[in-house]
């Protein structure tokens, strides 16, 4: 693959859509058991035994699934994660599990729907 300077908006915005294109491409069955195989690989970690919080995403537009780390997580008593879009750039987090509501943000992507009171700022992150 070509290299593409990321610090022009252009070309990272080209590099976006291309990564995009090429995980719409990939089978969802491969794109599933990539999922399942990174929460196998997590579950190994040393980490998980002392960490509180691990925060993740909901999987859009072919992104690796990360469908079986909330019950992981859950099993283990962590507190699962999601990211919540603020105003202008602002990025905060949410606790979730699995089955818990979840609404569409601004780009459509799914986030936890809770009050504006449980939002957690990145300094809160393990």
């Amino acid at each position: 693959m070509p290299s593409i300077p990321t610090e022009n908006p252009d070309a990272r915005q080209a590099l976006r859509n291309l990564m995009r294109a090429r995980r719409a491409a990939l089978p969802a069955r491969q794109r599933l058991d990539a999922g399942n195989a990174l929460a196998q690989q997590l579950a190994l970690l040393p980490i998980l035994e002392s960490t509180q919080t691990l925060a993740g995403y909901f999987a859009c537009t072919g992104e690796l699934p990360l469908h079986e780390v909330p019950g992981l997580c859950r099993a283990r008593g962590i507190d699962y994660l999601l990211p919540v879009l603020g105003r202008g750039r602002s990025l905060r987090f949410a606790r979730w599990q699995t089955g818990a509501s979840l609404l569409g943000n601004r780009y459509g992507i799914p986030e936890p729907d809770v009050a504006e009171s449980e939002l957690l700022s990145p300094a809160h992150l393990d």
